[in-house]
């Protein structure tokens, strides 16, 4: 993410979903529907991100369907990816 206050690639919201189209990459097949599971972990399936929404669109609700629950899911999968990185790091 080029923003680091930027949170809505973390998820699959209905705007996503809406307007993605059919493909595929090094992670296999994505479009509507596939993301959470072609990047699991990285994107979680979420209704709106309200007013939490760093890009919001004309499908933006006034409370965020995010909960503490999704919220700590995709703290711990970032946790995970850091620890990657500084293992990495320290190994070179």
């Amino acid at each position: 993410m080029s923003d680091k206050n930027a949170i809505k690639g973390l998820f699959v919201c209905d705007r996503c979903r809406k307007v993605c189209r059919d493909g595929e990459d090094e992670y296999g097949v994505y479009g509507p529907g596939k993301c959470p599971e072609a990047y699991s972990g990285r994107k979680t399936r979420l209704g709106c991100l309200g007013p939490l929404c760093d890009s919001p669109c004309e499908l933006q609700k006034e409370k965020t369907d995010l909960t503490p629950e999704i919220a700590i899911g995709v703290i711990k999968y970032l946790v995970v990816e850091l620890n990657k990185i500084l293992i990495t790091e320290k190994s070179v």
